[in-house]
């Protein structure tokens, strides 16, 4: 089987180039979560994770432009119109700041309005995490021009510049605590900045605002916002009821979890953002091109590959890193378990809604994300009602994610831009059962069986696994090459 012409391929090239920067960069984050967790303790840790739930909800107050950015510019660059490509992020640029100095504003008045509540330490949190709120748009906008314009290897070698010196900067926060993880925070959302803005400039001397192209643009983008936002309410929700209902120190034990779920998702998120621009690249030459939906369909079986090692990598490897280096933390193995569980189910859901934006199917997804919140929010009925244990939560959101990657799944399956023949659909379903079934042996099966692991055993279970299943997609590949093709 010759696999070199792959590694001519541009795509695949920016694919390796992400998932190198995006698999190196959530490596180091979340030893460096583990350490800074067991450094600042299970209080101050949920705080300061507690505040960067407002990084999800930012991107509502562009109202949409950057998702339109990201759609529109590839089809422009197709057809050569620089100059509207110049308007568009000329404007873009002052949608950005506008957002930014909006974000400050709403994050100060709930800040006041909770002042006499929080404690010395959480005043500082607040304070301190300001420059991260500012520069998100800014990061949000720079890095949709980089999708747009494909540039995915100089945004990989940025993060991957960002991740090290983030990672590195975890030595003051054994010195200063919880100040200098607050200071490490802005210096990198500051940084990452920087560094786009001097590899992608804007040409400021265009110096007209287009208040039409803007309304456009908001008029394309925010269903794909709102959509976006009803996916993110999955990251925060859980969260929020938990602070209410536990208070903010069961909350530290939980972050744990939630913010190993919530960093890898970074590299089905960089998958994503290759898949869209290619996307939507294929779409606007013919609205229909069988491009499209072979990309789509590798892209899907990518996706759950890689994510479901993470998951079995994470479930097992996890709890020992825990009980060797965080002792405190053991009670929330069985959060961090759930959330690696979730992981398999939520990262396919990116590329899946992904697919359904470039059909211009965003009410959807909108449509399938209100549904599972609202079996989320059944499921924390049965939380508070029955007082069930802080992991149930983790499994609430999963069933939530579950619903919706699967209706998106066979909708898209049953799309005229997506329909495969009966034959080679029928092989994906079993190839992806096949990977969740093996997935979970590797998991809950080992569970059942190993009283108590050790590394040694935790390590052959793993490799044992990452074998079987890179024979499962190899015997794929070789049954379906003209898919690949």
């Amino acid at each position: 089987m010759k696999l070199y012409p792959l590694f001519r391929n541009k795509n695949f090239i920016d694919t390796l180039y992400v998932l190198l920067s995006s698999s190196l960069g959530q490596f180091l984050r979340i030893i460096r979560n583990i350490i800074v967790a067991g450094i600042l303790g299970p209080k101050i840790f949920g705080t300061i994770q507690g505040l960067a739930i407002f990084i999800l909800y930012i991107p509502i107050v562009q109202l949409g432009y950057f998702q339109a950015s990201t759609r529109v510019i590839p089809q422009l660059l197709s057809a050569k119109e620089n100059e509207k490509i110049k308007n568009i992020e000329y404007n873009g640029l002052s949608v950005a700041l506008f957002a930014g100095v909006l974000s400050l504003i709403i994050y100060f008045c709930l800040f006041l309005w909770n002042y006499n509540e929080l404690s010395k330490m959480e005043k500082i949190c607040w304070i301190g995490f300001t420059t991260v709120i500012f520069m998100q748009p800014l990061g949000q906008f720079y890095q949709s021009l980089f999708t747009a314009h494909g540039l995915f290897r100089v945004l990989s070698k940025i993060k991957i510049i960002d991740s090290i010196i983030f990672f590195l900067m975890l030595a003051t926060v054994y010195f200063w605590g919880y100040i200098a993880q607050l200071v490490s925070l802005g210096f990198s959302a500051v940084l990452v900045v920087v560094l786009m803005s001097k590899r992608l400039s804007i040409d400021l001397s265009i110096n007209r605002k287009d208040l039409l192209l803007v309304k456009e643009f908001i008029h394309k983008g925010f269903p794909i916002l709102l959509s976006a936002l009803f996916f993110n309410i999955f990251f925060t929700i859980d969260r929020i009821f938990i602070i209410g209902i536990n208070g903010i120190g069961q909350y530290g034990y939980y972050a744990l979890g939630a913010s190993f779920f919530q960093v890898v998702l970074f590299v089905p998120d960089g998958i994503r953002q290759i898949s869209y621009r290619l996307f939507n690249i294929e779409f606007g030459k013919t609205k229909t091109d069988r491009n499209l939906n072979r990309n789509f369909w590798i892209s899907l079986i990518l996706v759950c590959f890689i994510m479901w090692s993470v998951s079995v990598l994470g479930y097992n490897i996890l709890p020992i890193l825990i009980y060797k280096l965080l002792p405190a933390y053991i009670p929330a193995i069985n959060i961090v378990k759930a959330f690696t569980i979730t992981i398999g189910f939520a990262a396919p859901g990116l590329i899946l809604s992904t697919a359904l934006y470039t059909i211009h199917k965003e009410k959807t997804v909108l449509k399938y994300y209100f549904y599972s919140i609202l079996i989320f929010m059944i499921g924390v009925l049965f939380f508070i009602h029955y007082a069930l244990p802080s992991y149930m939560m983790a499994i609430i959101i999963t069933i939530s994610h579950v619903f919706a990657s699967v209706n998106m799944f066979f909708y898209l399956a049953n799309s005229n831009d997506y329909k495969l023949e009966k034959i080679v659909f029928n092989r994906i379903v079993s190839l992806l059962s096949l990977l969740i079934c093996l997935s979970f042996l590797f998991t809950f099966g080992f569970d059942a069986f190993i009283i108590k692991s050790t590394l040694m055993s935790t390590i052959i279970i793993v490799f044992v696994y990452l074998i079987s299943i890179g024979t499962l997609l190899m015997w794929y590949y070789r049954r379906n090459k003209y898919l690949f093709a």
